[in-house]
């Protein structure tokens, strides 16, 4: 097992994805449900269309969301909700994108994934001194002679327990690469890989139900690879990717050639945007260029898909102590505003988080409810908090799509 599965991690222990009947009214009675707020999404609403017009169409097509976001999404938390309550209206079934490496290992339950300890992998929240080219999940990995990766499902969430078809993304292979897959842990079978320094893809088509696949690579020495889909069939997909500890000013170094052969390969209608805690949390902070850095992010996504909505998500509450008291952090509200303005300004959707949860000192709450929805950081989201986060969003979205026309 590769190292990184085995770090201990403070917040990740009791993540956990339940499996609940979809109801586009706020979760069914449970300790803790009638929490928070319902608010509505702001913005420019009218560019949501993209996303609403593509969701008539998934009986013949794969829609896909693009879930970007720091800790708050690490492990799969809100994303996963959101895909079971899509999936459960709209079709599909699967966890859609996963990187080949990451940092989530432990953290993510929806999936095992473990991948060997000789790949090279660098990422927009690591260090990338060679400077390769990162892919769609913010990841890049290069292989060793006999690299591996497997992706084990498992029961924790329903949209995610098996898939039928699997998608390699990967760029720079040479006409001797190779991959080598087993499924079920079945006999393994081999495929070539493209050739091309441009993103080139190698599709997998099971035509049974797969809980578990394993490859290992062969003469890929200058390959890059940025991850895989599994999936099955028609529907939505909702590809989780966490940028643990940044901002999101980081995006501006996804490659933009790979951009627009993402933008080509896969159906993205619906890019969230869910940073900001960092930079709150840090104080001392000039919005104005962290602003101007995210409005050239949003410029950028809209270059490479010029047909996809975007959603900007502003951080929950966040508290710090005060005496015996728990408050909200003072920078907090504050930015919450400056997301606001950077999406009006950038001309894209927006959804306050921060008074979905309840507004100012509400994290406390959300800690002492039953079962706890918040961790006692003060901060993060355990998995039943992410649920009602997530229905919160859902009801917001539907109220929105009922509107436009």
């Amino acid at each position: 097992m590769n190292i990184l599965s085995k770090i201990s991690l403070i917040i990740v222990t009791n993540f956990f994805v339940l499996n609940f009947s979809i109801s586009y009214a706020l979760p069914p009675a449970k300790s803790g449900d009638s929490i928070g707020n319902r608010v509505p999404i702001t913005g420019d609403i009218q560019q949501l269309k993209y996303f609403f017009n593509a969701l008539e169409k998934t009986n013949s097509e794969k829609i896909r969301i693009a879930h970007f976001g720091d800790s708050i999404i690490w492990g799969d938390v809100i994303s996963d909700n959101l895909r079971v309550n899509l999936q459960k209206k709209y079709g599909g079934h699967g966890i859609g994108f996963i990187s080949i490496c990451n940092d989530d290992l432990a953290a993510r339950k929806t999936i095992a994934h473990e991948f060997s300890d000789d790949w090279d992998w660098a990422s927009v929240f690591t260090k990338n001194r060679d400077r390769y080219p990162i892919g769609i999940a913010g990841t890049v990995a290069k292989a060793s002679s006999k690299s591996t990766v497997s992706y084990k499902t498992n029961n924790n969430s329903p949209a995610a327990n098996s898939f039928s078809d699997a998608t390699l993304f990967y760029s720079n292979a040479n006409s001797n690469s190779s991959v080598s897959f087993k499924i079920n842990n079945e006999v393994a079978n081999n495929t070539s890989l493209s050739g091309g320094k441009s993103l080139n893809k190698t599709e997998l088509n099971f035509k049974k139900d797969v809980k578990e696949i394993e490859l290992e690579f062969s003469q890929c020495k200058d390959a890059y690879f940025y991850g895989i889909t599994l999936d099955s069939g028609n529907g939505v997909y909702v590809d989780n990717f966490p940028f643990r500890g940044n901002s999101g000013v980081s995006m501006r170094d996804l490659d933009d050639d790979l951009l627009a052969g993402f933008s080509k390969e896969l159906n993205y209608k619906l890019i969230i945007l869910q940073f900001g805690v960092n930079i709150a949390a840090s104080g001392n902070i000039k919005y104005k260029w962290y602003s101007n850095m995210m409005l050239h992010v949003i410029k950028k996504l809209k270059k490479y898909f010029p047909g996809t909505s975007i959603l900007m998500i502003s951080p929950g509450d966040l508290g710090q102590k005060q005496g015996r008291k728990i408050i909200t952090h003072p920078e907090i509200e504050k930015f919450v505003k400056v997301q606001e303005e950077i999406a009006n300004t950038g001309g894209v959707a927006f959804w306050n988080m921060f008074e979905a949860m309840g507004g100012e000192n509400s994290i406390a709450n959300w800690v002492e409810a039953t079962p706890p929805l918040a961790f006692k950081d003060f901060c993060h989201l355990t998995g039943e908090g992410g649920e009602i986060i997530s229905d919160k969003l859902v009801v917001a979205l539907m109220e929105i799509k009922s509107k436009i026309k």
